[in-house]
């Protein structure tokens, strides 16, 4: 069979948080490396939230890539947060891309998706992004950018984890690192070791053009604010005033100090909705539907039930 091109895409379970810590994103990207390893899979971008994730990926069958990383995932997310169920909804988007015009937009619509979605200001601030692993050894001058690059993302000549105890402590139970896979200090498979820079790279004549492409719009996201124009009306562009990750870092600290024996997705129904009570007391400008993703509470019930607190 021959290998295509995919955008590989999984939402959660009506869009609410399924990863939630520095931690959980290690382990999202160490096992999806180990499953492009097992099944000759070729990464060519990435960008994780905490609640949906982007793939551009080349390989002969997208079904055993994601089985084998869905059920990788599921065993983990269970075994750390001791609850039952999998990760994400239970079916997965997918297209082929068949152009190489569309195989540069999906990039960038992937490599974009936290401006998109008004996380970020800019693409390069997405710290869980293939996006700071391209063109590593040509800045063009752009000294300030690289530098950024380099704090977001350490490289291959950084420390390395090279202790076999500690590297198992962030991989699968049983699974070993691949002989040509490198790992960080801080847990993380360096992307370099399975990233195909080289195809993205070939997109684009250097860093100076992938910088002014990436810094553009794609023809996707044109279409979506236009979508979104007609359905809601020209307010429909502006970010939310509070971010997700604003507020998701502030209920992982409160949850640390209040209720310490437990994470955020094993606190009872009762105890997300004090904690709900409390986030709109100091976020007045959270919305319902952030409070919704955040917690996997249903927004109808969120009003009725905050109020009690």
């Amino acid at each position: 069979m021959e290998a295509n091109f995919y955008h590989v895409y999984l939402n959660g379970n009506n869009y609410q948080d399924i990863f939630y810590t520095h931690h959980d994103f290690i382990q999202i990207i160490n096992r999806m490396a180990l499953a492009a390893h097992a099944t000759d899979t070729k990464i060519l971008a990435y960008l994780f939230h905490h609640n949906h994730f982007h793939l551009l990926v080349h390989t002969v069958s997208v079904p055993d890539f994601m089985h084998y990383f869905r059920m990788s995932l599921t065993h983990w997310f269970r075994r750390r947060y001791k609850i039952r169920g999998t990760v994400g909804m239970r079916k997965y988007g997918k297209h082929q891309v068949r152009s190489e015009e569309d195989l540069r937009d999906v990039l960038k619509y992937i490599l974009r998706n936290e401006v998109r979605h008004g996380i970020a200001s800019g693409p390069f601030e997405a710290k869980w992004s293939s996006i700071n692993y391209y063109f590593r050894d040509e800045y063009d001058g752009c000294e300030r950018n690289a530098g950024e690059r380099e704090a977001l993302n350490p490289g291959v000549n950084d420390s390395l984890l090279t202790d076999e105890e500690k590297i198992a402590h962030y991989l699968p139970r049983g699974k070993v690192l691949p002989a040509d896979y490198l790992m960080g200090e801080n847990g993380l498979i360096l992307p370099g070791s399975f990233l195909d820079t080289e195809a993205v790279e070939n997109m684009f004549v250097s860093y100076k053009e992938f910088i002014k492409e990436i810094c553009s719009l794609s023809r996707r996201e044109i279409l979506l604010i236009d979508r979104e124009k007609e359905i809601s009306g020209d307010n429909s562009h502006i970010k939310r005033m509070v971010k997700d990750s604003e507020l998701l870092d502030f209920t992982i600290h409160y949850i640390n100090e209040h209720h310490s024996e437990k994470s955020l997705p094993t606190l009872s129904t009762k105890e997300k909705y004090a904690v709900a009570a409390v986030i709109r007391k100091i976020y007045k400008k959270a919305t319902y539907k952030q409070l919704s993703r955040l917690l996997a509470l249903p927004v109808s019930t969120i009003y009725r039930n905050i109020g009690k607190f």
